[in-house]
């Protein structure tokens, strides 16, 4: 939150008082000739609502007399926050007057009657009371039963040193500053105590932001506003506790929440991941380390505490958080990111402000890799603003790229705990058990649903300048399974494949790579012969492949062309029977074994079906000798015999030899009408 000083400067009783009231702190200016200093006192006042603050003032004249002037001071002018009311005012023993010289929504200048002339060197004191109620300094001031938070600011001119503040706190509340170191505490006598800060060197550098609270509260002192609302995955009930003297804040988060969640529900696209329990809290924010909201995800119930002056944006980030959480992805600029990349969505669809984070030219002098994002409270305040921002840029690219269809896949993919390289053969997308995904198992998921490339956002704003080698490996493994993807046509390529090439072991993918490619060669040379002999290779060199076992699955490839090529010789060797080769075939059926040795082969008894199919081989190449052989021991007779016997050899050729057609069907009876 940033709050602005305004400089302002005494004015002499003659000299006419202009503009007191500047538009932005830090303007340099010259000692004043009338050096006001004070001891400033802001006490919390819970049961009041309010803050009392009492200035006690001592005005000094630097101004010198001329020879002919003598100059004096009968008025101080001070600047205090705005919105203050009941002012009051004494100087000199006596009550003085008190005016408003110039207002705006966050300072007032006020000159107090000194009730005196003060001249050169001398001193003039007085005392100024006023309170400051909730919303006052333009909505900078909240007080109430739990918690008092408020600018504080010290009075007197500039460049003039010896000012003090204290923060007076009542029993029970603890404090903390935004901007200044906490002083140790002195006690004020019923219980509570005291913080002073001074003397000050200039009281125009000193404007922390306070906060008081009470640290333990009891349950009367929250109320409760409990809904429900109807997602498509779950009913989820929405408790939500506001402080019982704010009301209101409990209204309008829980209308905020009950609206925006089912909104979030369809943008992110993934069903809710939360709890059914969702519990959201007032706070301030000196109890969630300083920041306007945060999320804790439970077993039982999710958390949010929102700080009481948290803006809608800062709702819709936090609720969104019951996506974007542990369960979900483990780097911060992740769920930081995205959380409020849908929020914003989420606000514009609602009409709200997302209030987010604008990367300015000072901030950008802090960034650094998001991958180096550490947990709340580690980084310095220019460094954590600057990731906040960052983070949401990289997600607004990523979406706008990928598409809100993509994300949505990508992000169920990611709770499924899924590889980005999924088999396109597989009936279930396949899981993988790693750590919780971080940049690159995103970076895998967006590129694998969209075929368009992430890698120049993440180098942008994510990765390390290291990582620049890495993803040059990434690749090439990915081009090189892409290539490999192709080849495998309707193998599926092995799971160890696809989970080395999602956990970036680009060594073993490489290998992978090298020990496949090889196999499909041979099955690529393999499916044409088996197809020409009308013939399906048997599944088990493909199932060695798709179990990652390469060198199995090479050595039964050998063996299936071992297989064929007896194939091929037996079908070679079979040239057609004449009487003579009939005759050596007599008592041996190379048919069958043939058949035999198919039917082996397409069941993969490799070894049995290249002994069938030799065996074949041999009884056909050798048939014509054998039938030779026999007809030379036979008599002439047996010969003459054999030659009348030739035609019906003939008609016992093999199997080659079509069936006689079958007998045209029998003709219908006649109609016999009346039947």
């Amino acid at each position: 939150m940033t709050r602005a000083r305004s400089i302002f400067a005494a004015c002499a009783a003659f000299v006419a008082v202009g503009s007191l009231l500047a538009d932005a702190p830090g303007v340099a200016a010259a000692p004043p000739p009338f050096q006001i200093v004070t001891d400033t006192t802001y006490e919390v006042r819970p049961a009041d609502r309010s803050i009392h603050v009492t200035v006690v003032g001592r005005g000094t004249s630097f101004q010198a007399d001329t020879a002919t002037t003598r100059f004096f001071y009968d008025t101080a002018v001070v600047v205090v926050l705005g919105g203050g009311t009941n002012f009051t005012a004494s100087a000199n023993g006596g009550p003085a007057a008190v005016g408003v010289l110039e207002e705006s929504a966050t300072q007032i200048a006020l000159e107090v009657d000194l009730n005196r002339s003060v001249f050169y060197r001398q001193t003039g004191t007085f005392r100024l009371e006023f309170d400051l109620a909730s919303d006052a300094a333009d909505g900078e001031v909240r007080v109430g039963a739990n918690v008092a938070a408020f600018p504080v600011w010290a009075v007197g001119t500039p460049e003039t040193a010896g000012s003090s503040v204290t923060i007076s706190i009542p029993p029970d509340f603890e404090l903390d500053v935004e901007g200044e170191a906490l002083p140790e505490p002195t006690p004020r006598g019923d219980g509570g105590e005291l913080f002073r800060w001074g003397p000050l060197a200039d009281p125009i550098d000193f404007s922390p932001y306070a906060i008081a609270d009470l640290p333990l509260v009891t349950e009367g002192t929250y109320l409760e506003v409990v809904t429900s609302v109807e997602l498509p995955s779950q009913e989820v009930t929405v408790t939500v506790r506001a402080w019982a003297d704010d009301p209101d804040w409990g209204d309008r988060v829980s209308e905020q929440i009950t609206t925006g969640l089912p909104v979030l529900n369809a943008l992110i696209g993934l069903d809710y991941i939360g709890t059914p329990d969702l519990r959201v809290e007032e706070t301030v924010p000196r109890s969630i380390g300083g920041y306007a909201g945060i999320f804790d995800a439970g077993l039982l119930a999710d958390r949010i505490a929102i700080a009481y002056d948290a803006s809608d944006g800062v709702t819709l980030h936090e609720a969104a958080h019951a996506w974007f959480n542990g369960a979900l992805a483990s780097e911060r600029w992740i769920l930081e990111g995205f959380a409020s990349l849908y929020a914003e969505l989420a606000a514009g669809e609602l009409g709200v402000a997302p209030d987010q984070i604008e990367l300015t030219a000072e901030l950008r002098e802090s960034a650094y890799p998001l991958v180096r994002w550490g947990q709340p409270g580690i980084e310095e305040r220019n460094a954590e603003l600057f990731a906040y921002g960052a983070s949401l840029e990289a997600a607004r690219q990523i979406h706008q790229r990928a598409g809100a269809e993509a994300m949505a896949s990508v992000w169920t993919a990611m709770h499924a705990s899924q590889m980005a390289y999924q088999s396109p053969l597989a009936d279930e997308p396949e899981t993988w058990f790693a750590t919780n995904p971080d940049w690159r198992h995103l970076l895998d998921l967006l590129e694998e649903a969209t075929g368009e490339p992430f890698v120049d956002i993440m180098t942008t704003w994510v990765s390390e300048p290291a990582a620049d080698a890495t993803l040059a490996l990434r690749a090439d493994a990915r081009a090189g399974y892409a290539d490999l993807l192709d080849q495998a046509d309707d193998w599926a390529l092995p799971t160890a494949l696809r989970r080395d090439l999602s956990a970036w072991a680009f060594d073993e993918v490489t290998e992978h790579l090298e020990d496949a490619d090889p196999v499909l060669d041979r099955r690529d040379e393999l499916r044409p012969r088996a197809a020409v002999l009308d013939l399906t290779l048997p599944d088990s060199m493909r199932e060695q492949f798709q179990a990652g076992d390469y060198g199995d699955a090479g050595a039964i490839g050998r063996d299936l062309d071992a297989a064929l090529a007896a194939l091929e010789g037996a079908d070679a060797a079979d040239g057609g029977e004449d009487v003579i080769e009939w005759l050596g075939l007599l008592g041996s059926d190379p048919d069958a074994r043939l058949g035999a040795a198919r039917s082996a082969f397409e069941a993969g008894e490799l070894d049995e079906a290249t002994a069938q199919a030799d065996a074949a081989a041999e009884l056909w190449s050798t048939a014509t000798d054998a039938g030779t052989g026999r007809v030379a021991l036979a008599s002439g007779g047996l010969a003459v015999l054999l030659v009348g016997l030739g035609g019906g050899a003939i008609l016992m050729r093999r199997r080659r030899v079509a069936p006689p057609p079958p007998p045209p069907p029998a003709a219908p009876p006649p109609y016999s009408p009346g039947v």
